[in-house]
């Protein structure tokens, strides 16, 4: 019996100090604790990081709340697509917040609404634009 008790207090004194030595590290790298590390990294994927920039991704079709950098990206990619009369265009700029958990709220609330592919069209092949 006391083997199976100093083998139960070995393995939880292990188990204790890899939590500690984790929570150091993420301490150390400034990620939050007891939260998943997924909803901390800044990259979504390739095209975007996470930020307080509402944009809307005609190509991909999803709202997405990134970083200032791709928010004037957007901007001139549709500006160009504008000029040059593209019948589809790149994507839309919308909301700047202060927070990245507000846009994130807004884009909850646009996506359970559905579909806008009207701002997605050169204002001239739209009939009946939405407006915001």
């Amino acid at each position: 019996m006391r083997i199976v008790f100093v083998l139960i207090f070995l393995i939880s004194c292990s188990v204790c100090s890899q939590e500690k030595e984790v929570r150091s590290v993420k301490e150390k790298e400034g990620l939050e604790v007891g939260v998943d590390i997924d909803q901390q990294d800044p990259n979504m994927d390739a095209l975007y990081k996470k930020g307080p920039y509402l944009v809307y991704d005609c190509r991909t079709r999803h709202w997405v709340c990134t970083k200032e950098l791709e928010y004037k990206r957007c901007q001139r990619q549709r500006k160009e697509s504008l000029l040059d009369y593209d019948d589809k265009l790149p994507c839309a700029t919308f909301d700047i917040f202060d927070k990245r958990q507000d846009c994130w709220k807004r884009q909850q609330e646009l996506t359970d609404v559905g579909k806008y592919e009207q701002f997605c069209l050169h204002p001239s092949k739209v009939e009946n634009r939405l407006t915001f």
